[in-house]
């Protein structure tokens, strides 16, 4: 699974970040899994009570005349992991079977 990232932030001062991550938070259904150095680890639950867990154990620093972001997690929290708060009708066929969370941290 690739885990490289294009970043534009479009605004007159704006950034254009390129990265890769170093590890990867993948979520679906109620099982989140975080590899990092090539070990992975499941966690089951609430999905998003579960990435907040994890996210809540890295923080990055602010630093003045640094942009607003220069390291942390990239990626997508789906719009289906709004089942993870409340009871949704199923109107659609999970057809591709994409995470409903996927973030690289870099």
């Amino acid at each position: 699974m690739p885990t490289s990232f294009f970043l534009e932030m479009w605004r007159p001062e704006g950034y254009t970040f390129f990265g890769c991550g170093e590890s990867l938070v993948v979520g679906k259904g109620d099982v989140l899994t975080v590899t990092r150095g090539g070990k992975a680890a499941r966690w089951r639950g609430n999905l998003l009570a579960q990435l907040r867990g994890v996210l809540a154990t890295r923080r990055a620093p602010r630093w003045p005349g640094l942009p607003p972001f220069f390291g942390g997690f990239v990626g997508y929290v789906a719009y289906d992991a709004a089942r993870a708060i409340e009871r949704l009708p199923v109107r659609a066929v999970d057809d591709l079977a994409l995470p409903e969370v996927y973030l690289m941290e870099t």
